[in-house]
C-alpha cells in the first residue's frame, strides 16, 4: 500500500507507536485534488495516509508504513484507510482514489477487507478507485485477475499508478482490465525539457487512446509542465503546482 509523501522531517516511528496511533483514532487521510484537464475544476481526489503523533505532528507514511509491512497493523492501517475514505465519500459525494500494491490484492487477509469495506459501503462503490503500483515483475496473474474483477463488479475503477516508471510495462494490458493509467511524475516534470520524455508520454497517450483508458498526469509542478501537458491531450492532471494535498475536502 502506497499513500502519498512526508509531511514533516521526524525520526521513523516503532511499531509501538504506530500501534497506539491507530488504536486511538490518529490515522487521517489528506486528500489531493485531481483537475480536469480542459475545465481546471477538481473532478476528484487522491487520498494520502497520514498519522497524528501525541504531539499533534503529522506524519506521512515514510515515517511508519515500512516498519509494519507483512504485520496484522498494515491489513488494520488498510482497512482504516478504505473506511475514513468511504466516510468521505458518503459525506461529501466526492470521487476518491486509494493506493494499493499488487501484493495487497494477493494477500488475501488484506484483499478480504478491502472486498468487506467494499460490500459495506457498495452504494458508494462506484465513486471508488484504487490505484495500484507495481514493485516488482507481476505474479500469480490469474489470481490479481479474478480479484480485480470482482472489485469492479461494484463499480470500483482501477487505474495503474506511476505507470511508465520501475517494472510497469505495456504487457499488463492483455492480462488486467485497467481504467485509468496515472502517467510517472518523473517524465512528467521533465516535458518541457527532455525529448525522451515527451516521446514516451505521447507512446503512452497513444496506448490509452487505443484501449480507451483515461490518463492523469502526476507531478505537475510548473506552468510550463502544465500547458506541456494540456497540449497533449491528457484528460486529468495532478500536482503541486495545481493543490497540494489538503485535510478536508
Amino acid at each position: 500500500m502506497i499513500f502519498g509523501c512526508l509531511i514533516a522531517q521526524v525520526r521513523k516511528l516503532t511499531i509501538s507507536e504506530i500501534k497506539e496511533a491507530i488504536e486511538h483514532n490518529r490515522i487521517v487521510c489528506y486528500y489531493q485534488p485531481i483537475f480536469d484537464s480542459k475545465t481546471l475544476s477538481i473532478v476528484k481526489y487522491e487520498a494520502l495516509v497520514r498519522l497524528i503523533k501525541k504531539d499533534q505532528t503529522v506524519v506521512g507514511p515514510y515515517f511508519f508504513l515500512e516498519q509494519i509491512f507483512s504485520t496484522t497493523l498494515y491489513t488494520e492501517l488498510t482497512n482504516v484507510v478504505i473506511e475514513n475514505v468511504f466516510n468521505k465519500i458518503e459525506q461529501t459525494g466526492a470521487k476518491i482514489s486509494i493506493n494499493l500494491n499488487f501484493s495487497d490484492i494477493l494477500d488475501s487477509k488484506i484483499y478480504d477487507s478491502v472486498i468487506k469495506s467494499i460490500k459495506k459501503h457498495k452504494t458508494y462503490a462506484s465513486l471508488l478507485a484504487i490505484e495500484l503500483l507495481e514493485y516488482e515483475e507481476l505474479e500469480n496473474i490469474d489470481i490479481i485477475k479474478k480479484r480485480i474483477d470482482e472489485i469492479r463488479s461494484y463499480g470500483v475503477l482501477i487505474a495503474l499508478d506511476d505507470f511508465g516508471s520501475g517494472y510497469a510495462n505495456y504487457e499488463i494490458f492483455k492480462h488486467l482490465p485497467i481504467d485509468i493509467i496515472k502517467i510517472d511524475g518523473s517524465l512528467i516534470k521533465d516535458l518541457p525539457n527532455s525529448e525522451i520524455s515527451l516521446k514516451i508520454v505521447k507512446s503512452i497517450i497513444l496506448l490509452a487512446k487505443e484501449l480507451d483508458i483515461k490518463m492523469v498526469a502526476e507531478f505537475v509542478h510548473s506552468k510550463e509542465v502544465l500547458s506541456k501537458a494540456r497540449f497533449l491531450g491528457i484528460e486529468y492532471l495532478q500536482g503541486f503546482y495545481l493543490s497540494p494535498p489538503q485535510e478536508n475536502i
